[in-house]
């Protein structure tokens, strides 16, 4: 047996000064799991007993049984849950409660981690002259940025855009999720401080630079810097690739799923948030940044079908779309004219519509394709559809009438997200997706496809 709990620990609910706790016993014996759990503190007093709700099973998780536990406590720590069966004894990871104590324990080690995961020294020095994949002579310098994974020097605006509606958003939502998370930090209780005010604009300033870097003089993006998963610095080159055989084209101009759309986003919003505090140690200033970013913005709107590899926008076009628009619209208000205003604002409008009307509600999902028949999941870029709405209407990119119905759209999908998590066992609380792909049946389930 098993007693699992959030080992980063529970914030406190500021109306009743305690924190709202969840635990799952797990079980892999035929044996039944016990239907109370004692809470106790470090000298080991029991300080509380709780009852857990019913044994339960999750269709497909074989040999494993859950009993649930919501539970209360004050702040402090560390505290350890025990439950007691008739053969065998079970003590949770000691674990805190306090305020922000989630934020406290985890910001620091993510920024380090990109921080560590910069493309630096013998890589960084190579890519200062990186050709290109093809007939394209010359070079060009696409410094900086971050490796994509331990495993993977290569450095990602986005890749599988040979599956259409897959691309995830890369090195850009970095740039762009650092930005927005620390405006929200700073409206929240955490007390965030000034050194850790700069890390994050530090942070995002190094891959905004990177992102200047990989625009082509003609406006778009370049897709990847890609050495075929050899870390051999000779074959680093400018190129995009399809499958997991790492086969290399020339098809390197980034739609705007492909990337281009959450670099000018990322641009754009880095060239109001960083000051010169921050970019007096950069390559760049923030008007370059947003010079970039329009010039990126007028590029796809008139080239986009041209680089996507079935010719055809989907789902992730709109979305980002929707938010490179809304954040030129935030950042250039007082620095464009008014006519570039309304015909951003007017394709920001546009965007958001096509996002609203992709909402099904009989189906309680959107619909990543215009004929309805693939609904919308995806490994990491779910909740961006969502995003870009919200982020539509708290910025003012919309007239009243369609914010309106983004918040319908918003509420309806949070609400749907909801009850299809809570329709089946499901002890952690995972989301789950709801599958319509051509040619296999519709399904709901955990994780993705």
């Amino acid at each position: 047996m098993k007693i699992l709990v959030n080992q980063i620990g529970y914030g406190i609910n500021s109306e009743s000064g305690k924190a709202s706790c969840r635990a799952v016993l797990q079980s892999i014996t035929s044996e039944k799991l016990p239907e109370t759990v004692t809470l106790r503190n470090a000298e080991g007093r029991i300080l509380s007993r709780f009852i857990a709700e019913k044994e339960e099973a999750v269709h497909g998780w074989k040999n494993r049984k859950f009993r649930v536990v919501n539970f209360q406590t004050p702040e402090g720590g560390p505290y350890t849950l025990e439950a007691v069966s008739s053969d065998e004894r079970g003590v949770s990871a000691p674990f805190f409660a306090g305020n922000d104590v989630v934020a406290s324990s985890v910001i620091t080690d993510i920024l380090s981690g990109f921080t560590a995961g910069r493309s630096v020294g013998i890589t960084d020095s190579q890519d200062r002259s990186i050709p290109f994949y093809g007939e394209r002579k010359g070079t060009v310098d696409v410094h900086g940025g971050w490796y994509d994974a331990s495993g993977d020097t290569s450095k990602y605006l986005s890749h599988l855009s040979y599956a259409n509606y897959m691309n995830p958003q890369q090195t850009p939502l970095v740039v762009w999720s650092l930005l927005d998370s620390r405006e929200h930090l700073k409206e929240s209780p955490f007390d965030m401080g000034p050194r850790l005010s700069l890390r994050f604009l530090e942070e995002a300033a190094w891959g905004a630079d990177f992102l200047k870097r990989m625009q082509d003089p003609e406006g778009y993006f370049y897709t990847t810097v890609f050495d075929v998963w050899t870390k051999d610095l000779e074959k680093r080159q400018i190129c995009s690739f399809s499958t997991q055989a790492g086969v290399v084209s020339d098809d390197y101009q980034a739609g705007y799923r492909q990337g281009g759309g959450m670099a000018v986003a990322a641009l754009a919003r880095s060239s109001r948030v960083l000051d010169k505090s921050v970019t007096e140690a950069c390559e760049f200033s923030p008007s370059d940044y947003f010079e970039a970013a329009l010039k990126g913005w007028y590029h796809l709107e008139e080239h986009n079908l041209e680089y996507l590899d079935d010719g055809r926008e989907n789902i992730i076009d709109d979305y980002c779309a929707l938010l490179a628009e809304v954040e030129l619209l935030d950042a250039g208000a007082d620095t464009v004219s008014e006519q570039v205003i309304v015909s951003i604002r007017q394709a920001a409008e546009l965007r958001a519509g096509n996002l609203i009307r992709r909402w099904l509600p009989d189906a309680d999902c959107f619909r990543a394709d215009d004929e309805g028949k693939r609904s919308w999941f995806h490994a990491s870029d779910e909740a961006l559809p969502l995003i870009a709405l919200m982020r539509a209407v708290e910025t003012g990119a919309l007239g009243k009438a369609l914010a309106d119905e983004a918040r319908d759209t918003i509420s309806a999908a949070l609400k749907a997200e909801r009850k299809r998590a809570l329709e089946v066992s499901n002890p952690f609380l995972h989301p789950r997706r709801l599958v319509r792909v051509p040619g296999r049946d519709e399904r709901g389930q955990f994780f993705f496809p």
